[in-house]
């Protein structure tokens, strides 16, 4: 079983890999590169920071600005709102996007430097 899987052979409808990519380090481990690890880390720092900049205006608006919860909350919702009508747009644009990076890689990227 083993053998099959390192010589790429086909079992129960599977192709497996035979060790022609650059990150294959041999008996089919592929090494991620830490650059593309950081990456990932980065994007999702990303998002964290999102979420903790709109708890602390949340908290900020209602505590020491005195606006009503009802107030602050409708701008949390006009934000998702928002959101959701241009993300099928931004959606459409990351389809259409084939650059040397690939589809999502360019746009998280330039997320990353606006954050």
């Amino acid at each position: 079983m083993r053998s099959l899987l390192l010589t790429g052979r086909r079992q129960k409808g599977v192709i497996m890999s035979t060790g022609t990519s650059k990150y294959d380090v041999g008996n089919g481990i592929h090494r991620v590169p830490t650059w593309r690890i950081y990456g990932y880390v980065l994007n999702n720092t990303a998002t964290n920071l999102y979420l903790f900049m709109m708890n602390f205006i949340s908290y900020f608006i209602t505590g020491w600005v005195g606006m009503g919860v009802v107030l602050a909350g409708s701008f949390s919702m006009i934000m998702r709102i928002w959101d959701g009508v241009t993300d099928p747009f931004i959606g459409y644009i990351v389809d259409k996007t084939n650059g040397k990076l690939g589809k999502n890689r360019p746009f998280m990227i330039i997320g990353n430097v606006i954050l």
